[in-house]
């Protein structure tokens, strides 16, 4: 008998904390969700609007590597984007994390956008790749074409 009474005790005590949670910011998002997308949103350090003037001008010197890659992994997925959609509240009671993924949402091309910058910091470094691997080409095929041994072995070859 007394433990039911602890139960009623401790289901009182939890609808007055769900009480004190709808005072505070509100979410569509589901709780996981909510969680890894905040880390990563403190990893940015820009409020938000920054980040939209940052991806609507893809200003290569604050769209850094590191915030290309951290911006790609906060792609919103569909049921996200599905879950702020079809929101009837007001938009504007929604979380920071929410209020980015909204923020996401209205940047057109958002992850082409990102893929092409991606691409842009990696271009650089394969293209070193292929000078480098050229200029081994071209050196090796010169000292083929000056070496002495090589010579003597095409004229034994080209006098069979």
């Amino acid at each position: 008998s007394s433990s039911s009474g602890a139960g009623a005790g401790s289901g009182a005590g939890a609808g007055s904390s769900k009480k004190k949670k709808s005072k505070g910011p509100v979410s569509a998002l589901d709780g996981k969700t909510q969680q890894n997308m905040g880390i990563m949103v403190a990893r940015l350090r820009m409020p938000t609007p920054a980040v939209r003037t940052m991806m609507l001008a893809l200003n290569p010197a604050k769209l850094t590597a590191e915030r290309v890659s951290v911006l790609l992994r906060m792609t919103p997925e569909p049921a996200d984007v599905e879950a702020l959609e079809s929101y009837e509240g007001d938009k504007s009671a929604l979380g920071p994390v929410d209020q980015f993924v909204l923020m996401v949402m209205s940047i057109p091309h958002y992850e082409r956008r990102l893929r092409a910058s991606q691409f842009r910091f990696t271009l650089e470094e394969k293209v070193q790749d292929m000078k480098s691997g050229a200029d081994a080409y071209c050196t090796a095929c010169t000292k083929v074409c000056t070496a002495e041994s090589m010579k003597k072995v095409l004229r034994v070859l080209l006098a069979m």
